[in-house]
């Protein structure tokens, strides 16, 4: 069965990654003409001329988190289609991936979905030749690169190697996608001495890597960060009850249970508002109350009403805290537990006494302490 492998919504895409090239593009430019004139970029971002602005290299960086972001979301959405000849297809705006034997018949097997998936992810629609700008998607959505093989698919080809099996000869590390004249290129055996398997597989390396960074920085950027510790839990309170001076601590399940339940909210609680709380919770002591106007709250912290209700609505949404409407006033309210008295005070006066961490319990989560003490 000879069939085609097609890439749904090429066309967005292509246009897509063709608005971020043009950025990359516009920011070496600028770099270029401040050489040129001889101007000094600044630490944070100051020129002579320009005052504050951006750095160039914050400029790239936000230039590789549009392609980053570009990367996930068309091609985790993204469909494969795999069928029959061409003509079979609708007029959808895809484009052409692979054409040839879906089956083996000719002693080699297409590159499966996923593999074409990831090397397109890591290519940034231009071709892998070094100082090569083809693009491999035009704007109209057609293909006009190739995937090419480091050592190719059948015995006569361009550096094949008998010693790879089939599904070597068709993996990930021995595909990379080049424009069409390239593909050419490197496989004319009149040149093929030109462009051994270690060249071919430095380009492929360094293209790739520079696309593989960016996809890294953007999962490590909206990476859960509340999944970073495990909890661990208290069994008797002991080291609590010593800090407080409060002995019906000891062993008392009611307490014990009400701060595991306590934990299991903060453990699902956002970094930032965990911050938030603790400071929050400082105030509140310093005030002797549970609860402080909003106002008050927004002063403080010199915090927009938008960010303090942002906060707020965070810890109502985890049911640590709100804000409430106190007699014609709102406040900004931390809840106790049950049974028991504003955790996150608890933990300010544990740490004060025993010289503790906050971060030990806030962001490690290392509730254990609560029974022996360091």
């Amino acid at each position: 069965m000879v069939g085609h492998i097609r890439l749904a919504g090429a066309v967005a895409f292509s246009a897509e990654i063709r608005t971020f090239h043009a950025q990359t593009r516009l920011i070496e430019r600028k770099a270029g003409h401040g050489a040129s004139r001889g101007r000094h970029v600044r630490p944070g971002g100051q020129t002579g001329r320009a005052g504050h602005c951006r750095t160039l290299r914050e400029e790239r960086r936000a230039a590789t988190q549009t392609l980053s972001a570009l990367i996930f979301r068309d091609f985790h959405r993204l469909r494969l289609i795999i069928g029959g000849p061409a003509g079979h297809f609708p007029d959808t705006g895809d484009h052409l991936l692979y054409s040839g034997p879906m089956t083996k018949t000719d002693g080699r097997l297409p590159p499966t979905p996923g593999t074409i998936k990831k090397l397109f992810a890591w290519s940034g629609n231009q071709c892998a030749m070094p100082d090569c700008r083809n693009e491999l998607v035009d704007d109209g959505g057609t293909m006009l690169g190739k995937i090419a093989h480091i050592h190719a698919a059948n015995a006569g080809g361009a550096r094949f190697d008998a010693a790879l099996d089939e599904e070597q000869r068709r993996a990930f590390a021995n595909l990379f996608l080049v424009c069409g004249p390239h593909h050419d290129i490197i496989d004319d055996p009149h040149r093929e001495a030109a462009f051994p398997p270690e060249l071919l597989r430095d380009y492929k390396r360094r293209h790739e890597s520079r696309f593989q960074r960016a996809e890294h920085e953007f999962l490590e950027r909206y990476k859960d960060r509340t999944r970073d510790a495990t909890p661990s839990y208290p069994v008797t309170l002991d080291a609590l009850a010593d800090a407080l001076k409060v002995d019906e601590l000891r062993n008392c399940p009611d307490d014990i249970q009400g701060i595991a339940d306590f934990i299991g909210k903060l453990a699902r609680l956002p970094r930032a508002t965990r911050t938030f709380a603790i400071e929050l919770a400082a105030r509140m002591r310093d005030h002797g109350s549970n609860q402080l106007p909003v106002d008050d709250v927004e002063e403080a912290f010199e915090i927009t009403s938008a960010e303090l209700k942002k906060q707020l609505e965070i810890l109502d949404h985890h049911q640590l805290g709100c804000a409430d409407d106190h007699f014609g006033r709102w406040v900004a309210r931390l809840y106790e537990r049950d049974p028991g008295s504003n955790p996150f005070i608890e933990i300010l006066e544990f740490c004060e006494v025993t010289g503790c961490e906050r971060e030990e319990l806030l962001f490690e989560l290392n509730f254990a302490l609560y029974d022996t003490r360091p």
